[in-house]
């Protein structure tokens, strides 16, 4: 597929995707098409960096009627070798992915499939998720079994590709990566008034419940008083528990804690760099789970040559 092009169709363009694309872009004659380019501010609470997306080679997509004749008339160009069908996370979603693969197969293109999608073991699913993960299984199955290839964002997901119509010759992973671009280091634990003679303990992400903020709490008054007193929790990043998790911490007299809010995607280095560990606490909430921990990919060594203190 080196000189002719595919296109990529997905849900959004969210920040700790967009080094992706750019990569693809570059490598390939992909074209993007985003079905809910709003999406990512709806979740993550970050506009769409346009400095960014200059690097990625995308369609703007219509809305309602326009946006499926749009689906037919991209497939249907003869350049279009094959298409990427989109993740299948809600109705609109699970919509736009069968058109695009009905407009593929009457068109003779390869489809390839791109999910991240895997269950947590049974007995953490409640009924309502049980339920659900069933649907997901039943309107997956026809774009498995269809698809040329699948591709998944871990061994979880290509699990759930054999077992849902894929065979194994026709699944493999395509491993998540982001980008933590080496920045100028400042000062940041003075300018939150955190002893130096700490242990810098950092959440990063959301502040949601499958996130397992909770937990991590509870560990922490868990710890020897002697333990406790030579820790600082960093917590980086906003959501709608928050203050919720900050009554919390006043509740069970956690006072070693600093949360800085949201923090720039550019300038996530200049706190992973300067912190002793680094804590994803995520867990089965409610049977769902957190597909992949990316935060876990973020991290870089400093060096010298790469970053100064300021």
């Amino acid at each position: 597929m080196k000189n002719r092009r595919v296109i990529f169709f997905h849900n959004t363009a969210a920040e700790y995707r967009i080094p992706l694309f750019q990569e693809l872009t570059r490598l390939y004659p992909v074209t993007f098409v985003f079905t809910r380019i709003d999406l990512a501010k709806k979740i993550y609470g970050n506009d769409l960096d346009n400095d960014k997306m200059q690097k990625v080679r995308y369609i703007h997509f219509k809305r309602g009627i326009s946006g499926f004749a749009q689906i037919w008339e991209l497939i249907s160009d003869n350049d279009v070798e094959g298409v990427v069908v989109p993740s299948l996370d809600s109705i609109i979603e699970i919509i736009y992915a069968y058109w695009i693969l009905i407009c593929a197969k009457l068109k003779g293109k390869k489809v390839f499939f791109y999910w991240e999608k895997w269950e947590a073991p049974v007995k953490f699913q409640p009924l309502k998720r049980r339920i659900k993960n069933l649907f997901h299984r039943c309107i997956s199955y026809p774009v498995i079994h269809s698809a040329d290839f699948c591709l998944g964002g871990g061994n979880k997901a290509c699990e759930y590709f054999i077992n849902n119509g894929g065979s194994k010759e026709k699944c493999d992973v395509t491993y998540n990566t982001s980008a933590s671009p080496v920045c100028e280091l400042t000062d940041w634990k003075e300018a939150y008034h955190i002893p130096h003679d700490k242990i810098i303990c950092l959440y990063f992400g959301r502040i949601v419940e499958i996130k397992g903020i909770k937990y991590l709490l509870d560990a922490i008054t868990l710890l020897p008083q002697n333990i406790r007193d030579r820790i600082w929790l960093v917590v980086a990043g906003d959501g709608p528990m928050r203050e919720t998790y900050q009554d919390e911490c006043s509740m069970k007299g956690i006072h070693n804690i600093s949360w800085i809010g949201r923090i720039d995607a550019d300038r996530r280095f200049d706190y992973f760099s300067q912190i002793d560990i680094f804590i994803l606490p995520s867990y089965y909430y409610k049977g769902q789970v957190d597909v992949w921990g990316l935060t876990c990919l973020l991290y870089t060594s400093p060096s010298p040559r790469d970053a100064t203190l300021s």
